[in-house]
């Protein structure tokens, strides 16, 4: 729990930095026409395509450092064993049963990371709406 409290502060500072950073960008499309939610939400989907990315490279990632971890130990557990070298058909199946058990964390991982990506972008989302067009547009 403690580490989804640091994930969602970094995030929520990680997109309060992009917010200030494109400060007049954001002025300039309220100037053009966008409204405050208009402008909330291009914040709030910026926060999502970001945690979705995360997602899907932390799964692939786990994945195969799972693969590895599994390929090693297996291969070690039996070596050791007196058992002899194990065929690729034996360590791939007790991989992919390894693997098979907990499906739902990964795809739990890639639907829970958008959604707290967006919480932890909400702050900065109404922030950028809020901006006063003509205070910001000024330095343009």
């Amino acid at each position: 729990m403690l580490a989804l409290i640091i994930a969602i502060l970094g995030q929520t500072n990680t997109m309060m930095a992009s917010v200030i950073e494109r400060v007049r960008e954001l002025g300039v499309l309220r100037s053009v026409g966008l409204t405050r939610w208009q402008v909330q939400m291009l914040v709030l989907l910026e926060a999502a395509s970001v945690g979705v990315i995360g997602a899907v490279t932390g799964v692939l990632l786990g994945t195969a450092s799972a693969l590895t971890l599994l390929m090693i130990s297996f291969t070690l557990v039996v070596a050791s064993g007196g058992l002899g070298v194990p065929t690729w058909p034996s360590v791939i199946s007790s991989i992919l049963a390894a693997l098979a058990s907990a499906p739902w964390l990964a795809l739990g991982g890639c639907v829970l990371s958008p959604l707290m990506t967006m919480l932890a972008a909400w702050l900065p989302a109404r922030r950028a709406a809020a901006l006063p067009i003509l205070d910001v547009i000024r330095d343009v």
